[in-house]
C-alpha cells in the first residue's frame, strides 16, 4: 500500500536519477472506478484515465494493484549505496545550504538536509544534518562526489556502504505512529542561505518549547536528468522540473502547542515561497 501511494502521487526515490519518477514506470493499473467497475487501465485501453491516475490517482478510483517496470540487479554490488549522515553545527548552515545549491547531482546521487534535535546528549539542541547518497558508491568516491560538504567540516560522519534494505533506515523515525505533526511544504528552484537562516531561527524558536523537541525541517534534492527527459505532458504529476522540496514538521503531543505550531509552519512556508522562483505552491 505504501509503495502504490507514493507512486500515484509522483513517486520520488533514491534511484529516480536513473529511472525517473514512479509514474514513469507504471505499465498498468487495476482500478475500482466510481461506477463500481474493476478496470485494467493502460495507455492503450484508457489513455485519459491512465494519464490522470499517474499523479492524481486517489481522486479517480481505488487502485488495487499495479504492473510496474523492474530493473533486475545482476550482482550484490548493484544493491548497495554509499550513504549516511554528515552532521554540522548550526554556525555552518549557510555554507551547507550554498554547497547543496551548487552541487551538480549526477543520476546516481541525491542529498537530504534536516534540522533535527541533536538528542539527549546535546540537551535536544538542534543540529544541521545532511544525508548524501551515491548508488553503488564507495567511501572514496562518495567523499569525492560530495567534497564540498566534507570541506565544510562535519562534526559527525556516519557514512558507509549500505545494502538496499537499509537505504531508507535513517528516516524510520519519521514513521512513528501518533503525535501531532502539522506539516507545511513547498517546492523551490533555488536555495538562498540567508532565507534558510531565518527558517532556522523560526524552527529553533518552536523546537525549544517543552514537548516540541522532535520537530524537524527537511529538504531533499534529486538528479532530474532522467525525469526531465520524459515529457511533462505524459502524466498528471506536475512538478517534474522542481529542483528542491522542503517541509516543516511540528512534532508534539500537547494540543496547547497547536497554535504556535501552525503559525510557525506558515511563517516558514512563506519564507520559502518568497524566494522559491516559482510563484505558486509547487508541491
Amino acid at each position: 500500500m505504501g509503495t502504490l501511494g507514493a507512486i500515484l502521487g509522483g513517486g520520488y526515490g533514491n534511484l529516480m536519477g536513473l529511472y525517473g519518477f514512479g509514474v514513469d514506470n507504471v505499465i498498468s493499473l487495476r482500478v475500482v472506478t466510481p461506477d463500481g467497475k474493476l478496470r485494467t487501465v493502460t495507455a492503450a485501453s484508457d489513455p485519459d484515465l491512465f494519464w490522470a491516475l499517474r499523479g492524481a490517482g486517489p481522486n479517480f478510483g481505488i487502485v488495487t494493484s499495479a504492473v510496474v517496470k523492474a530493473y533486475p540487479a545482476k550482482q550484490t554490488a548493484d544493491m548497495t549505496a554509499w550513504a549516511g549522515a554528515l552532521i554540522f553545527s548550526s554556525d555552518k548552515l549557510e555554507r551547507v545550504v550554498q554547497a547543496i545549491q551548487d552541487l551538480k547531482l549526477e543520476p546516481e546521487m541525491n542529498i537530504f538536509m534536516y534540522f533535527i534535535s541533536g538528542g539527549a546528549d546535546t540537551g535536544n539542541s538542534p543540529v544541521v544534518m545532511t544525508t548524501p547518497f551515491l548508488n553503488k558508491g564507495t567511501p572514496e568516491l562518495g567523499r569525492q562526489k560530495f567534497a564540498s560538504l566534507f570541506a565544510i567540516g562535519p562534526m559527525v560522519d556516519t557514512t558507509s556502504v549500505l545494502p538496499y534494505n537499509q537505504w531508507n533506515s535513517g528516516g524510520d523515525g519519521f514513521c512513528i505512529r501518533g503525535f501531532r505533526k502539522p506539516s507545511f511544504s513547498v517546492g523551490m528552484q533555488e536555495l538562498v542561505p540567508s532565507v534558510w537562516r531565518r527558517v532556522w531561527n523560526e524552527y529553533v524558536s518552536f523546537q525549544s518549547r517543552p514537548g516540541a523537541e522532535s520537530s524537524a525541517v527537511l529538504m531533499e534534492a534529486y538528479s532530474l536528468d532522467k525525469a526531465k527527459s520524459i515529457p511533462g505532458s505524459s502524466a498528471a504529476f506536475p512538478y517534474r522540473d522542481v529542483k528542491f522540496h522542503a517541509v516543516s514538521i511540528g512534532w508534539y503531543n500537547d494540543t496547547g502547542l497547536d497554535g504556535a505550531a501552525l503559525e510557525t509552519g506558515r511563517r516558514i512556508r512563506e519564507l520559502w515561497r518568497g524566494e522559491d522562483g516559482l510563484g505558486r505552491n509547487a508541491t
